[in-house]
């Protein structure tokens, strides 16, 4: 912002109708949302487990019970905990980028190989041609063509080339802007954004802003001391932004708002902070002269009440607006004519195009006009996204987890409320008194242990001076309901009681079965994800991406990328993944034959990881495994050369020989294969030749087949006994086999040597 050349009050009086024009629309759009507010307070009182203050008063006047079970609180927690979870895994992302010319340049590449592969063909077959008949043009035209194959292959390598650093480009992009997240927090403020959501319906991410947060380092000063200075370094960052504060136009999506207002609370020592974030310092100045006008908003007062904070209404605060949307050319004409000088204006209006939206930031207060500037992004793109785990139709605003939980929670207060009554009537007798022929002695009408009551005269004996009765007890009704309002709150909100870790009654304890329940009971938790894909993730990630292409002076890591958002793709498969993992490394690692081909360290590295565990921390590393087998391998050499002097060279003995038997069984299993083999082979052909012979003599006696199949019923059978028996036999060597060489293995081992 450059020098005004104007004073301040005769700026300030020019600025006044445009300050005074957003000041309206910002009312105006205030008392618009209203009746949404009111929607806000009643979640919110719902979550917290309060009624609305008439509702009390009521329930009090009645002398009924008042008691409340909350379970909009765990289940709209659930929520909040389980997307949190998904989207942010503490070992993961959910998003990417790559590269988009990847396709074509791989497409390129194949198509030059192949050419390159014909022209080398080509050129090996005029060689041919001309070494044959001796023709000087063929020798010509396969140099041609050996000069056509290596241009093709040049251009593939260089196609190929090209791939490669837009990858290493594109991994570099990945890292800065993965870096900048963390830097900024952006996984708990999103956290924050989905937890709010969850309650209210709407949560909104703003960004990407400069970072207020300016870092600073302890630094020498000229006196030789050492004192805080602050480093500037422009860094992108996100927020989440309350939505209370955030006020666009009642629209069904964030473009399609004229502009977005947000409403910023300071009190004064925050004011002198803005003068160090490129705020005009003479505006700053003029409005510290004032008190802030306003006090704290109706509707944050009623919240700060629902948690027993007594904010005093009459607080005051100044009331910031920022301003981020078009701005009329008028507007933008006079902004810069006062900012900048009548000349920037002139020639700002000479590029002034009626097709193309100015863009730009408005802050201003209580009639003072505290900042301005350009919209920071070159691609227009909006600042702010607003995800809703519910959507409406109609508006930007949905709904939150206690809205739609609304009435199942009532019928479940009522349903406990009822039975809370019912049985504080029915716990006791209602005691009826006859008051003209009894009083009490302490004057108290009320019952106590060892209370006295005074008959008065004259009463006859056989008079009835106390009575009861008893009212019927109806809590397993009441229960019944309560039970059918959980199970509609099940229902409705779509958070079944396994997915808040209660496994209930009648629910499988098998893997299989398991496996399928949670997959079932993520399909509301894939549709959020999806919503929070497409609202947040994308477009903050691509608003993020446009920054770094704009600002960051990095050249090396610039290219022409495409965001992908991964949530709900790669995240919500996690838990069956796991499960999946775990499950292969007890069933494979340890089978007889699978195990040979599954490499143990990989798998169960992949079934940590899937398991949000850091594997590193808990895998040996291949150095650790070396180190550690080299320290038993000495261990048992300094055993062996203490009791036997022989036991080197019985240890190299021992090792020749368990090879051997590892070779020899390999190969007796690999015999009995092929016997086996050979046996169901000649099975098949004694089978061919039996029915071969059937065949023949209905033939020669007129015999039925049926009838011969039952005279030879008994050779056939005697046939197949003996082959079984064979293999049997061949079996039963095969484990043989195996069990001497197992027991000649754990025989040497254990005694020491060979002798």
């Amino acid at each position: 912002m450059s020098v005004d050349p104007m004073a301040y009050e005769h700026r300030l009086e020019r600025l006044r109708p445009l300050v005074d024009a957003h000041s309206a629309e910002f009312r105006q759009r205030a008392q618009d949302r209203s009746p949404i507010e009111q929607r806000w307070l009643e979640d919110l009182r719902q979550y917290h487990g309060k009624e609305d203050e008439k509702t009390e008063r009521e329930t009090e006047q009645r002398k009924r019970s008042r008691i409340t079970v909350n379970l909009t609180r765990p289940k709209t927690d659930t929520m909040s905990a389980k997307l949190g979870d998904l989207l942010f895994p503490r070992d993961d992302k959910n998003w990417g980028i790559d590269p988009t010319p990847i396709p074509e340049l791989t497409k390129a590449a194949a198509q030059a190989k192949e050419e390159a592969d014909r022209a080398e063909q080509e050129r090996e077959e005029l060689e041919r041609q001309a070494l044959e008949a001796g023709d000087p043009d063929l020798a010509g035209q396969a140099a041609n063509a050996q000069a056509l194959a290596m241009g093709l292959r040049n251009k593939a390598e260089a196609a190929a080339g090209v791939m490669e650093e837009a990858r290493r480009r594109c991994k570099a992009m990945e890292a800065e802007m993965a870096d900048q997240l963390t830097a900024c927090d952006y996984a708990n403020e999103n956290r924050d954004a989905i937890h709010q959501g969850c309650i209210l319906g709407p949560s909104v991410l703003k960004g990407p802003v400069t970072d207020d947060r300016t870092p600073r380092r302890w630094r020498r000063n000229e006196t030789g001391g050492y004192e805080l200075q602050a480093i500037a370094a422009a860094k992108p960052a996100f927020r989440h932004v309350n939505v209370l504060n955030y006020f666009p136009q009642i629209v069904r999506r964030v473009e399609d708002s004229e502009g977005h207002y947000e409403r910023h609370l300071y009190s004064k020592q925050k004011i002198r902070r803005l003068q160090h974030a490129g705020f005009d310092k003479e505006a700053l100045r003029a409005l510290l002269k004032e008190d802030p006008a306003d006090g704290t908003p109706q509707l944050l007062t009623d919240i700060a009440a629902l948690s027993g904070e007594k904010t005093a209404k009459s607080a005051k605060q100044y009331h910031v607006i920022e301003y981020n949307g078009p701005v009329s050319d008028e507007d933008m004409l006079k902004l810069v004519e006062i900012f900048d000088g009548p000349e920037a204006a002139a020639q700002m209006e000479e590029q002034f195009d009626p097709l193309e939206t100015v863009q730009a930031t408005i802050w201003f207060c209580q009639g003072h006009l505290l900042k301005f500037g350009i919209y920071p992004l070159d691609s227009g793109e909006e600042l702010y996204s607003v995800f809703n785990i519910v959507e409406d139709e109609t508006c930007l605003f949905g709904y939150g987890i206690p809205y739609i939980l609304r009435n199942p929670q009532k019928m479940l207060n009522a349903a406990t409320r009822i039975m809370m009554d019912n049985a504080g009537i029915t716990t006791g007798p209602q005691v009826l008194i006859n008051t003209e022929a009894v009083e009490p002695e302490d004057g108290e009408w009320n019952l106590r242990p060892f209370k006295i009551w005074k008959v008065k005269a004259g009463i006859p004996k056989d008079e009835r001076i106390f009575d009861q009765f008893s009212f019927n007890s109806h809590q397993p009704e009441a229960a019944a309901i309560m039970q059918i309002a959980q199970k509609f709150m099940d229902d409705e909100a779509g958070i079944p009681q396994l997915a808040q870790g209660e496994q209930g009654s009648g629910v499988t304890k098998t893997f299989q079965g398991m496996a399928l329940l949670m997959n079932a009971t993520n399909v509301i938790f894939r549709r959020v994800v999806r919503n929070y894909d497409k609202n947040v993730t994308l477009p903050n990630i691509r608003r993020l991406y446009h920054w770094n292409m704009q600002f960051n002076p990095k050249e090396e890591l610039k290219g022409d990328y495409e965001v992908d958002a991964r949530g709900s793709s790669v995240l919500l498969v996690r838990e069956i993944q796991a499960q999946n993992a775990l499950s292969a490394v007890l069933q494979f690692s340890g089978h007889p034959v699978l195990g040979r081909l599954i490499k143990d360290k990989d798998l169960l590295r992949e079934a940590l990881s899937l398991m949000l565990f850091t594997p590193d921390k808990f895998l040996k590393t291949d150095d650790e495994l070396a180190r550690e087998e080299e320290e038993e391998r000495k261990r048992l050499e300094e055993q062996g050369q203490q009791g036997n002097p022989e036991f080197a060279l019985k240890g190299k003995e021992l090792e020749l020989r368990e090879a051997q038997l590892m070779s020899d069984a390999q190969k007796a299993m690999n015999d009995n294969a092929l016997q086996m083999e050979e046996l169901a082979s000649r099975e098949r052909v004694a089978a061919m030749q039996l029915q071969g012979q059937m065949i023949t003599l209905s033939e020669k006696t007129g015999m039925e087949l049926e009838k011969i199949s039952a005279q030879s019923e008994t050779a056939l059978a005697k046939m197949l006994a003996e082959l079984q028996d064979k293999r049997e036999q061949r079996v039963h060597e095969k484990e043989q086999l195996a069990g001497e060489m197992h027991s000649t293995l754990i025989t040497g081992q254990s005694a020491g040597g060979l002798a």
